[in-house]
C-alpha cells in the first residue's frame, strides 16, 4: 500500500533535500497513516529531510494528545504541540459569532498550522486529506459554484509570503486504505472520538455516505474520481484576491483582519 503514496510523493516532488515538513496530526487514521508514509519514504530514500509532528490542541480536555505523542515516539520524531485554546474558546466564539461549531474549529486549527509551521522554519505542511475527503469536497464546492476552491484540489498547494505549502500524500488513497495502512505499521489510533464541543453527538457527513454508497454499487468510483477531480483541478479559475497580512497578527488574509482574529473578537 506504500507504493502509490511513494509514487504520489515522487511524482509530484512532495519531498525534496533539505525539506522540514510538519505533519498535522489529530490522532485519527489519516494524519497517522501520511505521518508514517511521509517518514518511511524519508528513510527508505536516504533523504536529508526532516519530519515532525504538528498538533493543534483546540480543546484542553481531549485524549488525543496521547496517542499522538505515541506515534511519534514510534517513529523517532519530534512533535509540536500548540495550545490553541488558551487563545481562544471556540464554543464561545462559535456562539457568539452565529456559526457553526466546526466552522470556527476548522479556521482555528488552519490559522495555528499556518503559524506554527513558519514560526519553526517549516518548509511544508501536511495533512492528511484523503480521496473521499476530496471527493466529498469537489461536490459540495461545485454545488455552491465555489469553484476557486476546485482548483486547489491537488497534491500539492504552492504557498506565498506567509502561507505556507501545502503537501496531501495521501489525495489518491481512499479511507479504507489509509486504514489499511495504519493498522500495518503498528500506530495507535484514536478509536471512538468524540468532540468535547458536539457534547456526546456524532457528526455525519452526508456526502461521504452518499460517496460511499456509489462505491458500493459502482465498484472503483472513488479512484476514477479523484484522477478526474486531479485532472479538471487545473480547468477551474484560481482566486484573483492577493493574499496580504493581517493588521493585528501579520498572518495571511485576503481581508484587513483575518477570519481568526475576528473570531478573538467575538469571543470577549
Amino acid at each position: 500500500m506504500l507504493k502509490p503514496v511513494f509514487k504520489v510523493i515522487e511524482k509530484h516532488g512532495l519531498v525534496v533535500e533539505g525539506d522540514k515538513i510538519f505533519v498535522a496530526l489529530s490522532g485519527g487514521k489519516d494524519s497517522a497513516a501520511s505521518l508514517y508514509c511521509l517518514k518511511k519514504y524519508v528513510d527508505e530514500k536516504g533523504f536529508d529531510a526532516e519530519i515532525t509532528g504538528l498538533h493543534v490542541r483546540v480543546y484542553e480536555k481531549s485524549n488525543a494528545f496521547e496517542v499522538i505523542k505515541s506515534q511519534c515516539d514510534l517513529l523517532e520524531i519530534d512533535l509540536v504541540t500548540v495550545d490553541a485554546f488558551k487563545e481562544l474558546d471556540v464554543k464561545k466564539a462559535a456562539a457568539r459569532s452565529h456559526r457553526p461549531v466546526c466552522s470556527v474549529c476548522g479556521i482555528v486549527k488552519r490559522y495555528f498550522m499556518n503559524k506554527a509551521a513558519l514560526e519553526h522554519g517549516a518548509s511544508k505542511l501536511a495533512t492528511g486529506h484523503n480521496a473521499d475527503d476530496f471527493i466529498a469536497f469537489f461536490f459540495k464546492n461545485f454545488l455552491n459554484q465555489e469553484y476557486e476552491w476546485i482548483s486547489k484540489f491537488k497534491p500539492v498547494v504552492k504557498g506565498s509570503g506567509n502561507l505556507i505549502t501545502r503537501i496531501r500524500p495521501l489525495f489518491f488513497i481512499t479511507g479504507e486504505e489509509a486504514l489499511s495502512i495504519v493498522r500495518k505499521s503498528g500506530l495507535p489510533v484514536l478509536e471512538g472520538y468524540q468532540c468535547p464541543a458536539l457534547e456526546g453527538k456524532v457528526p455525519t457527513d452526508k456526502w461521504k455516505e452518499t460517496v460511499k454508497l456509489i462505491e458500493s454499487r459502482h465498484r472503483g468510483f472513488k479512484k476514477a474520481m479523484i484522477k478526474s477531480i486531479y485532472k479538471t483541478s487545473s480547468y477551474y479559475p484560481e482566486s484573483k484576491e492577493t493574499l496580504k497580512s493581517c493588521v493585528k497578527c501579520g498572518m495571511p488574509t485576503n481581508t484587513e483582519v483575518c477570519a481568526f482574529c475576528r473570531l478573538k473578537n467575538y469571543e470577549h
